[in-house]
């Protein structure tokens, strides 16, 4: 923050007075997952409603944050260097009245996307994942589900480099067996019970 004409900074000596300033903060440690939650709804004064922003913000798929850490950072843990690989992309499709949530993830160390609508699981390029989801003119058109707007990404999941790293050393960058096959059950009565719900025939 620019502290500066009306707003410079108040020294509390004679001799100094006020000064303009630069304030702001600096991370000691950050976590093996950063979520960073964008602002997509907010309060609009005018109409009295809440309403969703359908503006563009484009983000990277690395980020490399060492400027914002306090110095001596290294010395702690110089293992857990804050660079970070975007690996899951939360979306909303539509307005603050209705929408729909759909998920764009990859698996820990390849570079394969994958969209999870619903029960529906299916690969996807990067270009879907990411910069189709930044909003704006990006956004605009008719989107799914007839929501208007295309979706626009609302969180973003990164994971840090050592952590990658270990997931790749141990093996366990994608789900067992026994996982993905529990998934395929799951998947499966849950379409049985939405066809007899709804009277349809599961084949």
């Amino acid at each position: 923050q620019e502290l500066t004409g009306q707003n410079r900074f108040n020294t509390r000596r004679e001799d100094l007075g006020r000064q303009d300033a630069r304030r702001g903060a600096r991370f000691k440690q950050l976590p093996p997952v950063l979520q960073l939650h964008l602002k997509r709804f907010e309060y609009d004064t005018q109409s009295g409603s809440m309403r969703k922003l359908q503006s563009e913000f484009r983000f990277p798929t690395a980020l490399r944050l060492h400027r914002f850490m306090r110095r001596g950072w290294q010395g702690s843990q110089p293992e857990q260097r804050p660079d970070y690989t975007l690996y899951a992309v939360l979306s909303h499709v539509g307005d603050i009245g209705s929408g729909h949530y759909v998920a764009y993830v990859r698996p820990l160390g390849e570079r394969q996307w994958y969209e999870f609508d619903d029960t529906r699981v299916t690969p996807v390029a990067e270009e879907a994942a990411v910069r189709r989801q930044f909003g704006g003119r990006h956004s605009r058109g008719s989107g799914p589900f007839g929501m208007g707007a295309a979706p626009n990404a609302y969180m973003l999941v990164y994971v840090r480099q050592d952590e990658v790293s270990k997931g790749a050393a141990s093996g366990e960058t994608a789900p067992s067996q026994a996982v993905r096959d529990e998934f395929e059950t799951t998947m499966r009565k849950g379409s049985r019970r939405a066809a007899t719900r709804w009277g349809g025939v599961d084949r």
